[in-house]
């Protein structure tokens, strides 16, 4: 064999084998090397992209996926990831564009439906994803598909098929870590919004040890400008609205360092929304859970907010007392 083609069979296995191991920035490395061999391989260009896109890098990943769509336009596995990829980044029409134009291009390919499904769940138009997606959906359909499915399923009464389909994916033998771990992410996720908080749970653990990723600080700054410039006021107000109107208060709880101060912040930015900030009353009414309170919760909790000279300024424009808040002790 000569020594340049056993080279390439070299790192091809070596960055094949590490991207089946979840060892994506070692699979990348492989791949750029075996790039520098055959500089003009569409496919290996597209493995590498994948690689840096799985290995936190969607921005580099983007553009050697997009070099090799420019190269054989009419894969719809290319397109389908290129789609997944500009999603990352935020470049959300184009990732609608590249996620049509891969089912467009092999209707019969799971990896373009899961693609374009997954978009389309993204944008909240659940019913176009759920027809897609439900007529493949089956035991030995592709995994990454059926973590989809199961996103939009309980929607449209399937929640329980869409819990024995995650829990088949997730106990398959020899599937890719990365997978396996969206699989339990999804489960936990289905199985919190049946109120089977200790199923959901467990799955949540075991899907994060699976996926551990090194935290990309220096990347922090591009990407919430990129988030700003992607949920401006225009595609949030073209965002499908709640159905719920409903006037009794919603509490929103969390554990300490879980982001509840951050969630109030956001939420108080809008008119309509008080912000309570640290009420005690929650924390009262659970120490006295064996008796009864000595005033009601509710008059408690607003009495706090009552007295706040905000309260009324923002009363005065028309604001409702709708007051998120959490406790000192988190």
């Amino acid at each position: 064999m000569p020594p340049g083609l056993a080279k390439k069979q070299q790192l091809l296995s070596s960055a094949q084998k590490r991207f089946a191991q979840g060892r994506y920035h070692e699979s990348a490395k492989a791949y750029a090397e075996l790039l520098k061999l055959e500089p003009k391989n569409p496919g290996v260009i597209f493995n590498l992209g994948s690689a840096l896109m799985l290995a936190g890098d969607p921005a580099s990943g983007v553009r050697h996926i997009a070099r090799a769509v420019a190269m054989k336009p009419g894969e719809a596995e290319y397109l389908a990831q290129l789609s997944i990829a500009q999603r990352q980044l935020m470049k959300l029409d184009e990732a609608d564009r590249a996620s049509a134009q891969a089912v467009e291009a092999d209707p019969s390919s799971p990896f373009a439906n899961w693609a374009r499904a997954d978009y389309l769940r993204v944008a909240g138009r659940y019913r176009e994803a759920f027809d897609l997606l439900d007529p493949l959906a089956a035991p030995d359909a592709d995994a990454t598909l059926l973590i989809v499915y199961a996103g939009v399923a309980r929607r449209f009464g399937k929640a329980d098929e869409a819990v024995e389909l995650l829990r088949a994916v997730a106990s398959r033998e020899g599937l890719a870590p990365n997978t396996r771990a969206e699989a339990l992410f999804a489960l936990g996720d289905l199985l919190d919004k049946l109120a089977r908080y200790d199923e959901a749970f467990a799955a949540f653990e075991e899907a994060n040890t699976l996926r551990r990723r090194p935290y990309p600080a220096d990347q922090l700054p591009a990407e919430i400008d990129t988030l700003i410039e992607a949920w401006s006021p225009e595609r949030l107000a073209s965002l499908p609205r709640s159905s719920i109107t409903d006037e009794r208060p919603l509490f929103i709880v969390g554990m300490m360092r879980s982001g509840s101060t951050l969630c109030e912040q956001i939420l108080s930015s809008h008119p309509a929304v008080f912000p309570g900030g640290e009420l005690d009353f929650m924390r009262d009414a659970h120490e006295n859970l064996s008796g009864v309170p000595d005033r009601p919760m509710e008059r408690r909790g607003l009495g706090h907010v009552r007295r706040s000279p905000e309260h009324h300024e923002r009363r005065a424009a028309g604001a409702r007392a709708v007051c998120p808040g959490h406790v000192p002790a988190g």
